[in-house]
C-alpha cells in the first residue's frame, strides 16, 4: 500500500515539476504604456497547491493600468502547472498594485479565451523567493 501512495505521489509531483512543451513560445508583442519594468531574473514556479504557474525569465512589460495597479506582460506568455500540466496563456504576467494599506502587492495575471482577466496572489514561498527573484525598475 505505501509503494503505491508512493508512486501516486511521484506523479503527482512530476506533473508539477516538468515544463510543459508550449511553456517558451513568445507572447504577442505589446507596446510599454510607460518606462517601468519587471525582471524576472531566472524561471518561476509558482506553485501555492498542486496548481499554479510558470512564470519565464525576462523582462516583463507594462502593458495596461488600472486605478489599483499596472499589469506587466511576460516576454513568453505563462503556463499554467498542475499534477497533469496546463495550458499556455500568451497573454500574461505580473500584475503590481497598491494594497488599501499602501503596500505593494503582486498577482500573477492572464487573458482568458472569454477575453477577461484572471488574477491570483502572489507570493514568496519555497521556491519562489520573490526578493531575490524578481526586480522592479521605474
Amino acid at each position: 500500500m505505501r509503494l503505491l501512495i508512493f508512486a501516486v505521489a511521484t506523479m503527482i509531483v512530476g506533473g508539477c515539476a516538468s515544463t510543459p512543451p508550449n511553456a517558451f513560445n513568445v507572447a504577442p508583442s505589446t507596446k510599454p504604456i510607460d518606462a517601468s519594468y519587471i525582471v524576472v531574473k531566472k524561471d518561476l514556479r509558482f506553485l501555492p497547491s498542486l496548481s499554479g504557474y510558470l512564470l519565464p525569465s525576462g523582462m516583463y512589460l507594462p502593458t495596461s493600468r488600472n486605478e489599483h495597479g499596472v499589469y506587466y506582460q511576460s516576454p513568453k506568455g505563462i503556463t499554467a502547472l498542475g499534477p497533469l500540466g496546463g495550458p499556455h496563456y500568451p497573454m500574461g504576467g505580473i500584475y503590481r498594485f497598491k494594497r488599501k494599506d499602501g503596500s505593494i502587492g503582486l498577482q500573477v495575471w492572464h487573458k482568458t479565451a472569454q477575453g477577461g482577466i484572471t488574477t491570483r496572489e502572489l507570493n514568496s514561498m519555497i521556491g519562489a523567493n520573490l526578493e531575490k527573484n524578481l526586480a522592479y525598475h521605474e
